[in-house]
């Protein structure tokens, strides 16, 4: 996408302008992704890990693409994790999803893509490589190859070389 085309979401929550920065209705957020959370680059970055965390859901909930989900509620506790929703699925498993992997029909959605609940504990000096930011949480990835979602907050990006 070149500087000064405009992109909008299948929902109209967001608009990207100029290749860098997302637009929603109520502020300008410049988080160097395109709607979806897809890293504009396609490269992982680097960042540090500055707080530790620990995972409160030790075990993963994955739904695939298109399955149907009930909408439960949205998370509203922290303004920097926006967008989030609990889902419960068709066999009863129960996880957040963010609004961009949720086709919404009432209290009723189904996922754009296939998705992995799984959230990384993670200790302070720890360098991961994050693959995508979406409502401040990054999909990351440790040294041992193990993937999954950390707060953004946590994290410190590296500068690159």
């Amino acid at each position: 996408m070149g500087n000064g085309q405009v992109f909008d979401d299948l929902d109209g929550d967001f608009i990207q302008i100029a290749g860098c920065c997302i637009l929603n209705k109520e502020s300008m957020i410049d988080i160097r992704t395109l709607a979806d959370g897809q890293n504009m680059a396609n490269q992982p970055e680097k960042y540090l890990v500055i707080q530790t965390y620990r995972s409160p859901y030790p075990d993963p909930i994955k739904f695939k693409k298109e399955e149907q989900v009930v909408i439960e509620v949205e998370y509203c506790d922290d303004p920097e994790w926006k967008d989030w929703f609990w889902c419960t699925g068709q066999y009863g498993q129960q996880a957040w999803v963010p609004r961009q992997y949720l086709l919404f029909n009432g209290k009723v959605g189904n996922l754009r893509q296939d998705y992995n609940a799984l959230e990384l504990s993670i200790r302070e000096g720890e360098e991961i490589l994050v693959h995508k930011v979406i409502n401040g949480f990054a999909l990351a990835e440790k040294a041992d190859g193990s993937r999954g979602w950390v707060p953004l907050r946590n994290l410190q990006a590296l500068m690159r070389r």
